[in-house]
């Protein structure tokens, strides 16, 4: 493996856009509410693994390895980290060894698969970043528009949240953000609060009810995944 390229994406839900002033931020009040019921965990009808749909042949993303899961757990990211360890640290400590192209020691009670490039032994180690965790104390799942929309809402800086919205569409899920480059609806004249403090405007939107069902009607799909065996 003489060269290896890989992305690791951090999905960050708060939006930013442009206006007549530059950058601005979208956040939520701490107590926003869509006004939908406040779930516990998703429904275990859509209990599977999903791999990522890819937008072109080139998709790295999808070549390195990059699946949502839902089950009794939550709603989770499972990705690929490139990791690596020398051959001398392999052949001094104990704790590893090589068996026909594959490590044991990184992994408890497994091993991985590596590729040899120079004096280094190159290997993929799944990780997980969790949208919602049913045993957590901080993301909030609520019920969207329809049984098979959902709501997630996690906690950011200045004591604000950010949301997400998940679809579950047949064998497809859909991940979605506030859409901040349509002009059909002005977030920023959404009941709330500017801070303009630093050097982008933050808008901590405080929704009244029917504010809420017209923000949700301006999301943008930004992640598809498919069902998988």
């Amino acid at each position: 493996m003489r060269y290896i390229v890989i992305f690791l994406i951090m999905y960050s839900f708060i939006g930013s856009a442009q206006d007549s002033s530059g950058v601005f931020s979208i956040y939520f009040d701490a107590n926003a509410n869509p006004g939908t019921k406040k779930l516990n965990e998703i429904s275990a009808q859509y209990y599977h693994r999903y791999s990522l749909v890819g937008r072109n042949d080139l998709d790295l993303r999808v070549a390195s390895g990059d699946h949502l899961i839902v089950d009794e757990l939550g709603i989770y990211l499972e990705k690929n980290r490139l990791l690596s360890i020398s051959r001398t640290e392999i052949r001094e400590n104990p704790a590893y060894h090589l068996n026909n192209g594959y490590l044991h020691g990184v992994v408890a009670n497994d091993s991985v698969l590596v590729a040899l490039d120079g004096e280094s032994y190159y290997f993929l180690l799944p990780t997980k970043t969790f949208l919602y965790e049913v045993n957590g104390k901080t993301s909030q799942l609520y019920q969207g528009r329809s049984p098979n929309e959902y709501l997630i809402f996690s906690p950011e800086e200045k004591d604000a949240l950010s949301i997400l919205m998940i679809n579950f569409n047949g064998t497809e899920i859909t991940l979605a953000a506030i859409d901040l480059d349509q002009v059909v609806f002005d977030l920023r004249g959404v009941t709330g609060t500017k801070i303009s403090t630093g050097a982008i405007p933050l808008y901590i939107l405080s929704p009244t009810k029917t504010e809420w069902k017209e923000i949700l009607n301006h999301f943008v799909i930004y992640d598809r995944y498919k069902e998988i065996g």
